[in-house]
């Protein structure tokens, strides 16, 4: 209701879609295609953790592009295609602190088709706005607040011992 009812006072026409898993699913993103254009907006806000902004970074590219996300994924049985249109603008409010996929440019979306868990990188889907408010990451339940610490020191670490690690990324890690 935080982000809802400004909207509702603004006099913004906004349509709600909840139905994103943890580790969202191609059905998930189809599913929010469907919901995006039925409601015939000119952007998406994304509220949640790391799983709905990765699922709305996909929902933007197949909101403007035709086939389905596996043709524009570069990895494993993905199609690699190059993003012909513009994705919609997106709104990133998160409640976590963990992805930091407020912040940039990928997403990650599961095959279970092809049983493959892998990332979309596009320049166009960075969020044109994040916003990050503690009061928001307060109301995630204590247990949600502990997984989203060991994924960010987890991201960290794999940052700083991988086999490309330089110094740049040893520095940011």
């Amino acid at each position: 209701n935080k982000i809802w009812d400004p909207l509702k006072e603004a006099g913004i026409d906004a349509a709600l879609f909840t139905d994103i898993k943890a580790n969202p699913t191609i059905e998930n993103v189809q599913n929010g295609v469907k919901a995006f254009q039925g409601a015939q907006a000119d952007c998406i806000i994304a509220v949640g953790g790391g799983s709905v902004m990765d699922a709305t970074k996909a929902i933007a590219i197949m909101s403007t592009n035709d086939g389905t996300l596996w043709d524009y994924v570069a990895s494993g049985t993905g199609k690699g295609k190059p993003i012909a249109n513009k994705p919609l603008p997106m709104v990133d409010i998160t409640t976590t602190a963990g992805t930091g996929s407020e912040v940039d440019c990928g997403g990650v979306i599961t095959n279970t088709e092809t049983h493959e868990k892998t990332g979309i990188v596009d320049l166009g889907i960075f969020p044109v706005l994040s916003i990050v408010d503690p009061e928001l990451m307060a109301s995630v339940p204590p247990k949600f607040t502990a997984y989203q610490g060991f994924d960010a020191l987890f991201h960290s670490t794999e940052c700083y011992i991988s086999k490309p690690a330089n110094l740049m990324s040893n520095m940011v890690a």
